[in-house]
Formats: C-alpha cells, sequence, structure tokens
C-alpha cells in the first residue's frame, strides 16, 4: 500500500469512527487536502486492493475489509509483493518443487521451537513463512494465496464457535457449524 492510499484508508477508519458512516468522496478529499477526483482515485485503488469495498443500495457505502493500523508512516507490507520475494528466495535457496516432506519437517522443528520459546515471535513468523512457501509450491499464485488467506479468515468470523471459556485448556477450540 502506497503512503496516499494508507492514508486514504486511514482518514476512511477514522471518519467510520467518529461518525457512524463513511466518508462522502467530496469530504475524503478534505480529509486528505485534494480534490473529489483524487480521492475517487484512492477509493478505486483501495478497492481493488480490496482494502475497502462498497456496501450496495446504502449511501456513504464505504466499508473496510480489514484494520488500518493508525498513525503517520506506518510501513504496511502488500502480501502479494512479499510472497512474490518469497517465492523467489526459496526457489533459488531450497530449490523449484513442491519439497513438501522438507516442509513438514521444517514446520515440526519450529513447533518445537515455539513450544520452548511461546513469546518468540520469530518462531512463529518462521511457521507463517512456511505455510506460505507452501501454498505457492502446491501451485497457488501469490495472489490466489492473498485472496484465500482473508477469505478464510471471513469464514471464520461466520462460524459458531464454543465459548472459549469452557473449554478444555490447552485443547483446540474447534468451531461448531
Amino acid at each position: 500500500m502506497t503512503p496516499r492510499q494508507l492514508a486514504a484508508a486511514q482518514a476512511i477508519q477514522k471518519f467510520i469512527k467518529e461518525n457512524g458512516h463513511s466518508p462522502s468522496i467530496r469530504e475524503l478529499g478534505g480529509l486528505l487536502g485534494c480534490g473529489a477526483t483524487t480521492a475517487h482515485w484512492l477509493v478505486k485503488q483501495l478497492r481493488e486492493r480490496r482494502i475497502v469495498r462498497s456496501l450496495p443500495g446504502h449511501f456513504r457505502a464505504l466499508a473496510l475489509t480489514q484494520r488500518i493500523p493508525d498513525g503517520p508512516g506506518v510501513d504496511c507490507v502488500d502480501l502479494v509483493d512479499h510472497l512474490r520475494r518469497q517465492q523467489e528466495f526459496s526457489r533459488r535457496t531450497f530449490g523449484p518443487g513442491r519439497n513438501t516432506a522438507a516442509l513438514l519437517d521444517h514446520i515440526r522443528k519450529e513447533l518445537v521451537e515455539i513450544e520452548a520459546a511461546p513469546t518468540d515471535l520469530i518462531e512463529w513468523i518462521d511457521v507463517v513463512l512456511l505455510a506460505l512457501d507452501g501454498a505457492w509450491r502446491a501451485g497457488w499464485s501469490p495472489e490466489e494465496i492473498a485472496a484465500a488467506l482473508e477469505a478464510k479468515q471471513a469464514l471464520n468470523e461466520t462460524r459458531k464457535w464454543p465459548d472459549w471459556r469452557t473449554a478444555e485448556p490447552g485443547r483446540a477450540i474447534q468451531h461448531v457449524e
């Protein structure tokens, strides 16, 4: 996401929080110090990136599809660009092909490291990177992986889950429906 797109997304998020609805294109332009044409162009870019969506049949109908980090200068990762870079690095470093057995072996080793140091962010990220590596090696494009990540989160948010307070400690909580 470019700095200008980030500023537009942050402005939309703040406006919704303060007013209960999204800004008009003209209001967004005013918040960003630009005209309605530029604001419309920024919203179009955010739609293409699936950061905002329109709510059909509603006035002031922009909705964010994700929480946007607050504050100036926040550097957001473009997941598709990251996946392309990771794919190139991984192919160059670990070779071509699926390498499923090697990936699973590496994930198991990382899980042991997480058990030993459960607050170590880097160990958690190792598992994430390995899972993403497995996804592209299974034949999925960076765009498909990013879309699947978003779709899976959206699906999980629609599912019914048992009350976590009644779950057996240390056991996975699985959805009901």
